[in-house]
């Protein structure tokens, strides 16, 4: 996944690929995890345009997942293992 710093103002982009792979003409996702529409009544798509004016290129897309493999989400919880039971409150 896109994980970039941000500090300082620092911006950065990067392309989306649609599962048939062509490079997404609508959307743009920004190093804080926020998905930019192509939208000139957007703000963050007119600071997007604004950095390419200024020389920038966004980071080319990550190859898309195969249709048959699950989004990677972390590590899962075991289904086997009981529950940490509550503590007994005093009073």
């Amino acid at each position: 996944m896109f994980n970039l710093l941000h500090h300082q103002n620092f911006d950065m982009y990067k392309q989306l690929k649609r599962k048939d792979g062509s490079i997404s003409s609508e959307t743009i996702l920004r190093n804080d995890g926020a998905f930019i529409p192509f939208d000139p009544a957007n703000t963050d798509y007119q600071a997007y345009l604004k950095w390419l004016s200024e020389g920038n290129e966004p980071l080319p897309a990550d190859e898309p997942l195969p249709a048959d493999e699950p989004l990677p989400v972390g590590e899962p919880i075991p289904t086997d293992e009981p529950l940490p039971a509550d503590e007994p409150s005093e009073g």
